[in-house]
C-alpha cells in the first residue's frame, strides 16, 4: 500500500480516469525533494518510483502449460487440434506434434465419434466453461486402440482473433473403477439380509445402513440416518452405548449381545448383534455393527425341541408296542396252544366248554392287543413299499423263530398305488400271523411281483401243518377274499402239490 502524500504535495501524481491503470510522472518532472521533511520525501520517492510489472514472459507461459497435471488441448471451432501439451502424450501415447493438424475426434472411440460432432456444434453455438468436477465423462481412445475413461473440462477462448477451446483432459479410470468396485460392495452388502449399521462414535448417529437394516427395522434408510442406537434398541440407555463404544475403541471388537431391536410398528425382534471397530482409510473411525433377526433361529429351535419330544414320545410308544408284540402276544400264543392241548385230554362236559372260552378269550385278548400295538406304532410312511414289505417280514422272526425268506419282483414302488400297497401289506402281515399261529412251519417264502402286464400278486408258501380259516384271530378267511374281489382280485388257499405245506395266493390288477 502507498503511503497518502500530504495535500500540498498530493499534485505530483496526476489524477487517473476510473478503470485505468495509475499514469506515473517522468522523473524530470518531479520536484525536488531536498529540504522537505522526512515523511513527505518518503511518499514522494514512493509515489515516483515505476509500477511492478506483471507481465508474465512466453516462455513462462509454455511452461507452465507443459507442466500442468492435466492433458491440455487448444482446439479451433472447426475441432482442429492447434496445440497439445505433453502430458497428453502419457495419457494417449500421442506425440503432440502428431495431433496437431487433427480433430479431436481421433482421441474418441470410432463408435462415439458422430455423437461427439453434435455435441460439438451445440457448444460451439452456445459456449461456456465447463470445470472439471462438471465436465464430460468421456472414453478416450488410446493410440494403441485402447481405451481409458477421461473427465474433460471445457473453456471458450478468442486464437488468432477466432473463437477457440481449451480442453483440460484428465485420466479418471482408477477412479471410476474403485467407485464401481465400491458400489458393487453395497450392492452386496444390501443383499444381505442382516442389517448393516456404521455409527460415529462422537454423536453416536448412524452414517451408513444397508437394505438389510431398513427392511429388518421398518425405518426408511433416510430416517436411520437421523436415527441414533437408542432408539432402536429398547435394552440400552447412553451409559450402556457408550461402554459398548469405548470397549470397541480398545479392544477392536466384541463377542455377540443377545438383545432386542424395536421396529418401527412397535414389534420387538430377538436379535444377535455383532459389534466391531472399522478404521477408513483417510485414518476415521467408526463403528459396525451387524445385526442378526434371531426370529426364524428362535422358531427352527422351539420346532427342533418339540421334533425331540415327539420322537421321543414315538421311540417310547414303538419299544411299548415292540414289547407287547415280542413277549406279551407270545406267550399268549403259548398259553393258547398249550389250553388246546390240554383241552384233548379234558372229556367232553363243563371243564371242556370253560376251557374252549378260555382259549377264545385268549384269541380275543391277542385281537385287541394287536389293534394297541396298530394305535401305538406311528402311520406308515409313504416310502418304499419294498422296505415296508421287507419290514413286514422281519417281524414275524420273533413269531417264528427263524426269518422268512422273501423275495420281490418287478418295479413295485412305481406302478403299486398307495391303495394297493395298503391291502398287499395287510395280507401279508395277516397271512405271517396266521402261518405263526396254526401252521408251525420250518421255512416259509413270501414272493411278490408287479407283472409288467398288469397285475400284483404275492404266494406266501410254509411247510407247516396248515393253516386255519381264520386268516388272523378274529377275522376270517373270506373277509380277505371279499375284499380282494372288491378290487379285481383273488384270494384262495390250496395245499402244496407233491410236498408239505400250504400256500396262500393273492392277486390283484395293478389297474383296478
Amino acid at each position: 500500500m502507498r503511503p497518502e502524500l500530504p495535500a500540498h504535495r498530493a499534485a505530483v501524481v496526476r489524477e487517473r480516469p476510473s478503470g485505468t491503470a495509475p499514469t506515473i510522472p517522468a522523473p524530470d518532472t518531479i520536484p525536488p525533494v531536498d529540504g522537505l521533511p522526512a515523511t513527505e520525501r518518503s511518499c514522494v520517492a514512493e509515489a515516483a518510483r515505476p509500477a511492478r510489472s506483471a507481465a508474465v514472459s512466453v516462455a513462462d507461459l509454455a511452461n507452465l502449460v507443459e507442466s500442468a497435471p492435466d492433458g491440455l488441448l487448444l482446439v479451433d471451432a472447426h475441432g482442429i487440434i492447434r496445440h497439445a501439451n505433453r502430458q497428453m502424450e502419457s495419457l494417449f501415447g500421442y506425440d503432440p506434434d502428431e495431433l496437431v493438424g487433427q480433430t479431436v475426434e481421433v482421441l474418441l472411440p470410432e463408435h462415439l465419434r458422430s455423437v461427439h460432432l453434435v455435441r460439438r456444434d451445440r457448444y460451439r453455438a452456445s459456449p461456456t466453461i465447463r470445470t472439471m468436477g462438471s465436465g464430460l465423462d468421456l472414453r478416450g481412445r488410446r493410440r494403441d486402440g485402447t481405451s481409458i475413461t477421461v473427465e474433460v473440462s471445457l473453456s471458450p477462448i478468442e486464437h488468432d482473433g477466432a473463437a477457440a477451446v481449451v480442453a483440460a483432459v484428465r485420466d479418471v479410470s482408477a477412479r471410476v473403477e474403485a467407485d464401481a468396485h465400491v458400489r458393487r460392495i453395497e450392492r452386496l452388502v444390501d443383499r444381505a439380509h442382516e442389517g448393516v449399521y456404521l455409527i460415529d462414535p462422537v454423536t453416536t448417529r448412524f452414517t451408513y445402513v444397508n437394505a438389510g437394516a431398513a427392511a429388518q427395522s421398518g425405518f426408511g434408510r433416510r430416517a436411520l440416518l437421523s436415527m441414533t442406537p437408542l432408539e432402536l434398541m429398547p435394552d440400552m440407555d447412553a451409559a450402556i452405548l457408550q461402554r459398548v463404544l469405548e470397549r470397541v475403541a480398545t479392544r477392536g471388537r466384541l463377542v455377540p449381545i443377545v438383545t432386542r431391536l424395536r421396529r418401527a410398528d412397535g414389534e420387538d425382534l430377538p436379535v444377535e448383534l455383532l459389534v466391531e471397530r472399522d478404521e477408513s482409510p483417510g485414518g476415521g473411525v467408526a463403528v459396525a455393527a451387524l445385526v442378526r433377526d434371531l426370529s426364524e433361529r428362535r422358531q427352527s429351535e422351539e420346532m427342533l425341541h418339540e421334533a425331540r419330544e415327539e420322537l421321543a414320545l414315538v421311540e417310547d410308544r414303538e419299544r411299548i408296542a415292540r414289547d407287547l408284540h415280542d413277549r406279551i402276544i407270545q406267550r399268549l400264543f403259548a398259553i393258547g396252544m398249550s389250553l388246546q392241548a390240554s383241552g384233548a385230554q379234558v372229556p367232553a362236559g363243563t371243564a371242556f366248554e370253560r376251557l374252549g372260552r378260555s382259549i377264545d378269550d385268549i384269541d380275543d385278548t391277542i385281537s385287541e392287543i394287536r389293534a394297541v400295538i396298530f394305535e401305538l406304532q406311528p402311520p406308515t410312511p409313504s416310502g418304499s413299499l419294498r422296505r415296508q414289505l421287507l419290514t413286514a417280514v422281519r417281524e414275524t422272526r420273533s413269531m417264528l423263530g427263524f426269518e422268512p425268506h422273501a423275495v420281490l419282483s418287478g418295479p413295485l414302488d412305481s406302478v403299486v398305488g398307495p391303495s394297493l400297497a395298503a391291502e398287499l401289506l395287510a395280507v401279508v402281515d395277516a397271512g405271517l400271523a396266521n402261518v405263526a399261529a396254526y401252521a408251525k412251519p420250518t421255512a416259509v417264502e413270501v414272493r411278490v411281483t408287479a407283472d409288467p402286464a398288469g397285475l400284483l400278486s404275492l404266494e406266501l408258501d410254509d411247510d407247516g401243518m396248515g393253516i386255519s380259516e381264520l386268516i388272523e384271530p378274529g377275522r376270517d378267511l373270506a373277509e380277505f377274499a371279499a375284499r380282494a374281489e372288491r378290487i379285481g382280485g383273488t384270494l384262495r388257499i390250496e395245499r402244496q402239490v407233491g410236498r408239505t405245506g400250504t400256500r396262500l395266493t393273492w392277486e390283484a390288477p395293478l389297474q383296478p
